[in-house]
C-alpha cells in the first residue's frame, strides 16, 4: 500500500472469491508495483497485510521487516539466512546497502558472466568480513575487529534523531546513581535500553514520529491490587505525561508480568504431576476408558453398564500405582509446601521487586540440584551441635532498639524466620551505620555454632581476572539482593540457628501486623542461609554458580548473547604473541570477544563488545536468575560504560578500558587497566600517613586494635593493586608479634627447617582472592564511603583463624617491628599523588613484548634481550667492590641495573616486559616485595616497582632452571662467551616453552604417566567402586583442551589439567568455579614449575596431594629443566553422621605422602634410578622397571582414600544417575553404543 487502507478498502478485499482475485494478493494503489509486477525502489514505509492469528479477521497491516526487504530484492536465499543468524550489525548494514543498489540476481548473473564460474546462493566465502562460523581464526582477527571498532567509535548502528532526543529526555530523570538498599529503581536505564534494542533489530531505521505522540497525562496511582502493579517506586503516586512508546512498555510489563505469575504456577503442576505421581488426567479423560453395553435381564428390562477398555484399565492401574509408590517418600510433604510457599511469594511479586521475598523456584532447576533447591544442601559438621539459650540482648539506646527492630521484623515478616523447634539460640546486634542509621550483626559463633561447621576453602575472581573479557569493550553491573537469603537453610540446622524476639515482636496484639498475628512463639528460627554463619558462604555460592553456568546456555545459539565459537591462546613465547590481547580468548563467530559473567558473592560484572550486547548479557542473566527465583537487585544496575568518567567500581577497584594520560590530560591512552575510585585514592593516603604517625610518636605501644583496621581496609584495597600485598607485611607481623612463638622480627619460629619450606608456600597472612566472612559488610561500607558517609574500618578487619587466639588475650597495644618502618616508607612513595594510580593490565601498543634474560658469575655479568626485531646482547666485568656481594645479589643488580637503563632509554615505554632468572630469591623478593635477609635486595625490588610506575610497563620476572640458562648461552655472556645458544642462533622462543604444556613437550608421556597410576594393570581405576562396570561419571579421566576450560558443566568425568604455564592463571578461575559447583570430581594438575606466581598459592589451598617431580624421569627427561608441579585434588561430598575431617590435605597419610613422593622424585640417584636426558630416548614400560615404585605408591595411595569417606561419597555420588543423566557408553562403544541398564544403588539419602 502506498498509504493505508481505508476499513472499506479491506472489507472489499477480504471479501472478495480468492479464486476471482487476479495477480498477486496486492492492492495496486499508486505506484507501489508497476504494470510488469515489479515492486517500486523504496518499499520501507509501504504497509502490507499479512496473516495475523491475533486479530478477528485473521489479517494484519504493518511495514516490511529489513529481512522481507531482502527477499523481496532477490537477495539470495542462504545469504540471507547468513546475514540474519551470524552477520550481526555489519550483516544488517550490508544488507541494507544491498537492498539499495541493484536486484540481487542482476548483480549475480553479471558475476557469472565475468567470472566464468556459476556460483549461486553463497556469499559467504566470497565476502571476508563474514566469516563462516568454522571457518579458522587467530588473534590477528580479533585485533582487527578492535580496530574497526575504534574507527566506528563503538556505534553499532548509525545515529537516530527520535532515539537520541528521547534518550536525551531520560537523562535528565536520572539522579545520583548509588548502590543503597533504598535508592530509587532507574527505570530509565531499561526503558532506553528498549529503544536501543528495537532500533537495532530494525537495522538502524527510524522508529517515526508516530512513536513519540504524547499520550493523556495520566496519575499512575497503587491499584487496588497492588500485586499488577508493573511500576518502580519512583513512578509511584507520580502524575506524568509519557510518550507513547514509553506508556505502551509500562502496559506491557503489567501483563507479561500476569503470564509470569500464571506460568510460574503452571510449571510446579507439571511438575507435581510428572514427579510426585498425581494423575494427570482430565476427569473427563476416563469416560473414553469405559465402553457402554447394554444386558437384556428379561422381557422389556435392559440394563446399561460400562466395562474397561484394555487400554483404560492398563492407564487406570499405573496411575494408582504412581500415586501409591509415593506415599511413603519423605520429600513428598516438603514439595508440597515448599512448593506452595513458591507460589505465595510469586504471586505477591511485582515486577521491580518480590515483594513478600523470594523462594527458590526447585522445579525450575538441574535434576542434581532439585533437592538442594528445595531443601538446602547439608552442612558438614566437625562435632556435636550446640545447646544454647541465652538470652537477646536489647541495644545501647531506644533509637537504635527502634531501627533493630524495624530491620529485624522485614526479614520476620518474609518469613526467612519462622516458627518451629528450637533447640540452640544465635545473636544479633546493632552497630551504628553513619549518624543515623544501623547495620545488623546476625552472630553464629557466641552460641558455639560456627565452630562445628566446617566449610571448604573456595576462591573468587579479583579484578585481574576480568582483563581476558576486555578489549574496550562496555561493563555492567548485576547484584543480587538478599543473597544469603535467597537459599535455604537445611531443616536439620534450623533448630539449632534459633532467634530470640521476645524484644523484637509487637507485644500490644491490636498493634500486630497482620502477618504477625498468630506468631506468638518467643524463640522462632531461621529458615535461609543469615551472614554470620560460617559455611552460609559457600552453600550459597554454590548454588549461585550453578545459576551463573545456566545463564551461559547453548555456546552455538545465535541468539545467545554470551555465544562463542572457539578458545584462541595468545600466549607469551609463541609466535605472533600479541600483548596487546588477552592471553587466553573466548572468541565468536564475528571476530569479537564473546560476553563474560564474573560472579563475586552477590556482585555480578558483565562484559560485551557493544553497548548493546552487554545489556543483553545482563538481561540474559538477570531472566535465568529470577526463573530460578533468585533476587536480582534492579536499584543496583549500572547502564553499560566504558569510559574513566563513568566506570563503576568492583570489587574494591575499577577497571579501565581508556583513560587520560597523566602527562597530558588531552590525550586518551588505550588499553586495560584497573585503579580504584578518588574517595578510596585519598583514603588509603590518609591510613598510611596515620601509621607513619603512630609509629613515630610512640613505636613501643601501637594500638593493636586500630591497626586492625587499617590493616583490613588496605588488604581490600590490594585486591586492586598487587604491589602493595607485599609491603603490608610489616603490619602482619606487628599485629601478631606478641604471640610466644614469634621471634624478634615478629616471623613464626619453626621447629625445623624442613618444615619452614614446606608451609612457606602456603601459609600467607590474607589471600586477596579468597573470600572474607565479613564480605557483605565490607561491600556495604565501600558503598557508604563512595557516597561520601563516614564509615567505621571496624567491618574491614581480617579474623584470625588461628586457634590460640581464642585461648589467649591479645595485648591492647603492641610493639613494631623493625620492618614496618620500611613498608610504610614504600606506601607512602608508592601513595604520592592527588590522582589514583593507574596500574597497568595490558599494554595498548601491538606487538610490544620484550624478553629479557640475565646472569651474573664471580668476575662478570651478561644478559641478552630479544623482541620481535631481534636479539641484543652485553656483558662486562665486576668492579673490585661488587667482587664481596652474593652472587644473588650481583645477578638480581644485573638486571635491574638493565632494566633501569631500557627504561631511560625509552624502550619501556607502554611495553610488557618478562625478565627471566635462575635466581629464585629474585623472583620471590620482587612477588613478595622484601628480602629478610638482604635488604640491599629489598632496594632493588623497589627500584623495579618505580620503573613500572615511571614508565607504564608490565613487568613479568619468572624464574628458570639453571641448566635453561645454560642452554640458552646467556650463563656463557658472564664468561665472555658470546657465540653459545641464542647468539650462536638458537631460536630464542624454544628457550622458554611459557606457551606449551608438559603434554605437548613430552609428545603425550605425561598424560600416558598419569593414566599409569589412575587405573591399576586390568584398567580399574582407583575410583571404580562396587563391581558394576558402567562407565559411570565418577570413574573418567578426562583430559581437558582449551574449549574444555570454558565448557567444564558438560564434561562428565574427572578432571586431568595439563595446560601451558602460562594460562594458568585463567586455569585457576576456572578451576574454582568448577570445584565448589562439582566437588564430587576430582582434578589433576601437571604443570611445570614456570610463572608460580600466577597458580602455585591458589592450588596450594585446595590440593590433597603436592609433590613435585625433578627432571630426568623417564616421562620427563632431563631436558625439561624446571621440575613438573603434580596436584591432586580428591572428591569429596557430604557424609551423614560423619564429624570430620572432611578433606585428606591435612591428615596424617597425606603429609607423609608429599614427603615420601618429593624423596623419592627428588633424589632419583641415590636411589640407583636411571636418569633420562632427553626425548631420544624410549619411554619403557612403567610395570616392568625401577620406576614402577611410583605406579604403585600412587595408585595405592589412591586406593586407599577411595575408602575416606567423604571421598567415597564424592565417587557414589558421580554414580547416581539423576546427577549427570546417567552413566557413559563404553569408551569401546564410541559414546554410540546401548546403555546398560544396570545401575548402582545406593541406600540412603543423597550427599
Amino acid at each position: 500500500f502506498a498509504e493505508p487502507p481505508t476499513p472499506e478498502v479491506l472489507t472489499s478485499y477480504l471479501a472478495a472469491d480468492p479464486n476471482t482475485r487476479q495477480g498477486p494478493t496486492v492492492i495496486k494503489i499508486g505506484s507501489v508495483v508497476d504494470s510488469r509486477g515489479l515492486a517500486s525502489r523504496d518499499m520501507t514505509n509501504v504497509p502490507v497485510i499479512l496473516g495475523c492469528v491475533f486479530n478477528p479477521s485473521k489479517v494484519g497491516i504493518r511495514s516490511l521487516t529489513l529481512f522481507e526487504m531482502g527477499a523481496l530484492r532477490d537477495v539470495p536465499i542462504l545469504f540471507l539466512d547468513h546475514l540474519r543468524l551470524r552477520g550481526g550489525v555489519q550483516g544488517r548494514a550490508l544488507l541494507k546497502l544491498l537492498i539499495e543498489g541493484h536486484p540481487s540476481k542482476v548483480l549475480f548473473l553479471g558475476g557469472d558472466y565475468l567470472l566464468t564460474a556459476y556460483v549461486r546462493g553463497g556469499g559467504a566465502m566470497a565476502c571476508g568480513a563474514m566469516a563462516s562460523p568454522r571457518a579458522e581464526s587467530s588473534g590477528t582477527d580479533v585485533l582487527s575487529r578492535w580496530i574497526d571498532l575504534e574507527r566506528s567509535g563503538f556505534e553499532e548502528v548509525p545515529e537516530d534523531t527520535f532515539v537520541e532526543q528521547e534518550v536525551a529526555k531520560m537523562e535528565s530523570e536520572r539522579s545520583e546513581w548509588n548502590k543503597d538498599d533504598d535508592s530509587p529503581i532507574h527505570f530509565y536505564i531499561w526503558d532506553e535500553m528498549f529503544l536501543r534494542s528495537w532500533r537495532d533489530a530494525q537495522g538502524g531505521r527510524s522508529v517515526g514520529d508516530g512513536w513519540n505522540k504524547p499520550c493523556d497525562p495520566v496519575i499512575i496511582l497503587p491499584c487496588k491490587d497492588s500485586r499488577d502493579c508493573a511500576l518502580s517506586d519512583a513512578q509511584l503516586m507520580v502524575k506524568m505525561t509519557l510518550p507513547r512508546w514509553r506508556w505502551a512498555l509500562m502496559k506491557m510489563r503489567a501483563g507479561l508480568l500476569r503470564y509470569w505469575r500464571r506460568k510460574m504456577t503452571r510449571d510446579l503442576i507439571a511438575y507435581l504431576r510428572k514427579e510426585l505421581g498425581q494423575r494427570s488426567e482430565r476427569p473427563s479423560c476416563w469416560v473414553h476408558a469405559l465402553r457402554k453395553r447394554k444386558k437384556v435381564l428379561g422381557q422389556n428390562i435392559t440394563v446399561l453398564y460400562y466395562v474397561w477398555t484394555k487400554e483404560g484399565r492398563v492407564n487406570y492401574c499405573k496411575s494408582w500405582q504412581r500415586a501409591r509408590a509415593v506415599r511413603g517418600r519423605d520429600d513428598v510433604e516438603s514439595t508440597w509446601q515448599v512448593g506452595s510457599d513458591c507460589i505465595r511469594r510469586t504471586a505477591n511479586s511485582l515486577w521491580w521487586d518480590w515483594a513478600e521475598g523470594s523462594a527458590l523456584l526447585f522445579w525450575r532447576w538441574p535434576t542434581s540440584h532439585v533437592k538442594w533447591a528445595r531443601e538446602g544442601q547439608p552442612h558438614f559438621l566437625s562435632g556435636p551441635l550446640p545447646s544454647f539459650k541465652r538470652p537477646q540482648r536489647a541495644a545501647p539506646t531506644p533509637e537504635m532498639m527502634t531501627q533493630m527492630q524495624k530491620k529485624v521484623n522485614k526479614v520476620r515478616k518474609r518469613r526467612y524466620i519462622e516458627e518451629g523447634r528450637v533447640v540452640s539460640l544465635t545473636h544479633m546486634f546493632a552497630v551504628p551505620k553513619g549518624l543515623a542509621d544501623i547495620r545488623m550483626v546476625y552472630n553464629g559463633t557466641s552460641s558455639g555454632l560456627n565452630a562445628v561447621l566446617f566449610a571448604p576453602h573456595f576462591g573468587l575472581p579479583t579484578l585481574f581476572n576480568t582483563i581476558r573479557a576486555l578489549l574496550g569493550y562496555y561493563q555492567c553491573d548485576l547484584d543480587v539482593a538478599e543473597m544469603f537469603l535467597c537459599f535455604n537453610l537445611h531443616p536439620d540446622m534450623r533448630p539449632y540457628a534459633g532467634v530470640d524476639v521476645r524484644l523484637i515482636k509487637t507485644e500490644v496484639r491490636s498493634k500486630q501486623e497482620l502477618w504477625e498475628v498468630n506468631r506468638t512463639r518467643s524463640y522462632q528460627r531461621w529458615s535461609r542461609n543469615f551472614m554470620g554463619m560460617r559455611d552460609s558462604p559457600y552453600r550459597s555460592m554454590q548454588m549461585m554458580l550453578m545459576a551463573k553456568h545456566l545463564a551461559y546456555g547453548d555456546r552455538f545459539d545465535p541468539s545467545n548473547p554470551f555465544r562463542w565459537e572457539r578458545v584462541i591462546l595468545n600466549l607469551p613465547g609463541s609466535k605472533g604473541y600479541n600483548p596487546s590481547l588477552p592471553w587466553v580468548m573466548k572468541v565468536r563467530s564475528d571476530g569479537h570477544l564473546a560476553c563474560e559473567i564474573f560472579v563475586y558473592v552477590d556482585d555480578g560484572r558483565i562484559t560485551g563488545w557493544s553497548k548493546l550486547e552487554c545489556w543483553r548479557a545482563a538481561q540474559r542473566l538477570s531472566s535465568v536468575l529470577t526463573s530460578l527465583g533468585i533476587q536480582d537487585a534492579y536499584r543496583k544496575r549500572t547502564p553499560p560504560t566504558r569510559g574513566p568518567e563513568c566506570a563503576y567500581p568492583w570489587v574494591g577497584g575499577v577497571s579501565l578500558t581508556c583513560w587520560k594520560d597523566n602527562v597530558d590530560p588531552r590525550k586518551e591512552v588505550r588499553g586495560v587497566a584497573i585503579s580504584v575510585t578518588a574517595v578510596k585514592w585519598a583514603k588509603m593516603q590518609e591510613l598510611v600517613e596515620e601509621l607513619s604517625v603512630m609509629i613515630g610518636r610512640a613505636a613501643e605501644e601501637m594500638d593493636r586494635g586500630r591497626l586492625e583496621e587499617i590493616r583490613g581496609f588496605l588488604i581490600y584495597t590490594a585486591r586492586t593493586y598487587r604491589w602493595m600485598n607485599p609491603y603490608l607485611k610489616g603490619l602482619h607481623l606487628t599485629i601478631d608479634g606478641w604471640r610466644p612463638d614469634r621471634d624478634e622480627d615478629g616471623y613464626r619460629i619453626r621447629p625445623t627447617a624442613g618444615s619452614k619450606k614446606v608451609t612457606s608456600d602456603v601459609e600467607e597472612e590474607d589471600d586477596v582472592g579468597s573470600f572474607r566472612a565479613n564480605e557483605a559488610a565490607i561491600r556495604r561500607a565501600e558503598k557508604d564511603m563512595e557516597a561520601g558517609k563516614e564509615v567505621d574500618l571496624k567491618v574491614f578487619q581480617v579474623k584470625n583463624t588461628d586457634a590460640k587466639a581464642e585461648e589467649v588475650n591479645p595485648p591492647v597495644t603492641v610493639k613494631a617491628v623493625p620492618r614496618l618502618a620500611g613498608d610504610i616508607r614504600m606506601l607512602q612513595e608508592f601513595l604520592e599523588g592527588n590522582e589514583p594510580a593507574i596500574q597497568r593490565c595490558r599494554v595498548s601498543n601491538v606487538a610490544v613484548a620484550v624478553y629479557l634474560m640475565g646472569d651474573a658469575s664471580g668476575v662478570g655479568f651478561g644478559s641478552a634481550l630479544w623482541d620481535s626485531a631481534g636479539v641484543d646482547y652485553e656483558a662486562g666485568n665486576w668492579k673490585e667492590q661488587w667482587k664481596f656481594e652474593s652472587s644473588n645479589f650481583r645477578e638480581a643488580a644485573n638486571l635491574t641495573t638493565r632494566i633501569e637503563k631500557l627504561g631511560e632509554e625509552g624502550r619501556l615505554n607502554d611495553v610488557e616486559l618478562f625478565v627471566f632468572t635462575d635466581n629464585s630469591s629474585y623472583e620471590g623478593t620482587f612477588y613478595k616485595g622484601h628480602s629478610k635477609t638482604s635488604p640491599k635486595l629489598t632496594e632493588l625490588i623497589r627500584r623495579l616497582r618505580m620503573v613500572e610506575r615511571r614508565y607504564g610497563c608490565i613487568l613479568h620476572v619468572i624464574h628458570i632452571a639453571g641448566s635453561r640458562m645454560k642452554v640458552s648461552g646467556v650463563d656463557g655472556l658472564s664468561r665472555g662467551d658470546f657465540l653459545e645458544g641464542i647468539m650462536a642462533g638458537m631460536n630464542p622462543w624454544e628457550a622458554i616453552p611459557l606457551n606449551e604444556g608438559a603434554n605437548d613437550r613430552t609428545q603425550g608421556r605425561v598424560e600416558e604417566w598419569v593414566r599409569a597410576w589412575w587405573s591399576d594393570q586390568e584398567g580399574t581405576p582407583w575410583t571404580q567402586v562396587g563391581r558394576d562396570s558402567t562407565r559411570y561419571e565418577s570413574t573418567q579421566l578426562i583430559k581437558l583442551n582449551p574449549e574444555d576450560w570454558f565448557r567444564l558443566r558438560d564434561i562428565r568425568g574427572h578432571r586431568l589439567w595439563i595446560p601451558p604455564p602460562a594460562a594458568m592463571e585463567t586455569i585457576v578461575e576456572v578451576f574454582n568455579e568448577d570445584r565448589i559447583v562439582y566437588p564430587h570430581l576430582a582434578h589433576v594438575f601437571v604443570v611445570p614449575r614456570l610463572m608460580t606466581h600466577l597458580w602455585r598459592k591458589q592450588l596450594f589451598k585446595d590440593a590433597d596431594v603436592v609433590f613435585y617431580v625433578k627432571a630426568g624421569a623417564p616421562f620427563w627427561p632431563s631436558s625439561m629443566h624446571e621440575p613438573l608441579t603434580v596436584i591432586i585434588v580428591l572428591p569429596f561430598a557430604h557424609v551423614e553422621n560423619y564429624r570430620g575431617p572432611w578433606i585428606v590435605k591435612h591428615t596424617p597419610s597425606a603429609r607423609e605422602f608429599n614427603r615420601l613422593m618429593d624423596f623419592e622424585f627428588g633424589k632419583p640417584r641415590e636411589r640407583k634410578r636411571k636418569e633420562f636426558l632427553d626425548m631420544e630416548e624410549p619411554m619403557p614400560s612403567l610395570w616392568e622397571n625401577d620406576h614402577r615404585w611410583a605406579r604403585d605408591f600412587l595408585f595405592e595411595f589412591l586406593k586407599s582414600q577411595s575408602k575416606f569417606p567423604p571421598v567415597q561419597s564424592g565417587l557414589v555420588r558421580g554414580m547416581l544417575p539423576s546427577l549427570r543423566d546417567g552413566p557413559f557408553s563404553h569408551p569401546k562403544q564410541n559414546g554410540r553404543g546401548r546403555r546398560r541398564r544396570k545401575r548402582f544403588r545406593v541406600s540412603g539419602k543423597e550427599g
